[in-house]
């Protein structure tokens, strides 16, 4: 009985190690002199001649799809890897991007697309249905002195599902699905980040 289940053992690590040997000779091949290559890996430049709406991109993310999204300065582009598909925003369709510069892209656990923009606040975009979701400050929100919108820099989601995100004015933001609002947590320079954060 001991020596089946050697003779089991024996069979099985041969089978991981030839495995094994061939799982490396596919990704590594050697030349010559015995030096060791990395596969041969090709990398294809996308520009507007391709369709990409602009070539100044300052964002990328990819979907649970397999789409490829780009924050531009001209436009949300997607790119199927076949061909581009971009999105702009429309003064007459308030379920289109709210600015075009985009400065931040994240993709959250829901495998909603968020999109933080230069001037125009934060977005979602549901890409089943196909519709933008556009988040304002709230009305009591100070933003500046002068009253300028600030760029989001970065959008987040914690364990608890909660969304966050900050702007070039250093400031935390909290982001409410249901109301469609964007909270200021530290309005003031002197006031510490997260001075009132929960952080569970």
């Amino acid at each position: 009985m001991i020596e089946r289940k050697n003779k089991r053992t024996v069979v099985f690590l041969l089978f991981i190690s030839v495995c094994f040997l061939q799982l490396s000779n596919t990704i590594f091949s050697a030349d010559v002199r015995g030096k060791v290559t990395p596969p041969n890996i090709t990398f294809r430049h996308l520009s507007t001649v391709d369709g990409l709406s602009n070539n100044v991109v300052h964002s990328i993310v990819q979907d649970r799809a397999g789409f490829i999204w780009f924050g531009t300065r001209d436009g949300l582009s997607r790119y199927d890897g076949i061909e581009f598909k971009t999105y702009r925003p429309s003064s007459s369709n308030d379920n289109s991007l709210s600015d075009n510069h985009i400065q931040y892209l994240y993709v959250d656990r829901q495998d909603l697309l968020w999109i933080g923009t230069l001037r125009g606040g934060i977005n979602s975009f549901d890409r089943r249905r196909g519709i933008f979701k556009r988040f304002n400050y709230a009305p009591d929100s100070v933003l500046d002195p002068n009253g300028r919108s600030h760029s989001i820099q970065v959008i987040s989601e914690d364990l608890s599902g909660r969304f966050w995100a900050t702007n070039d004015n250093y400031q935390l933001l909290k982001i409410d699905k249901a109301t469609g609002f964007i909270t200021i947590i530290n309005p003031d320079a002197d006031s510490p980040p997260g001075k009132d954060l929960p952080l569970n």
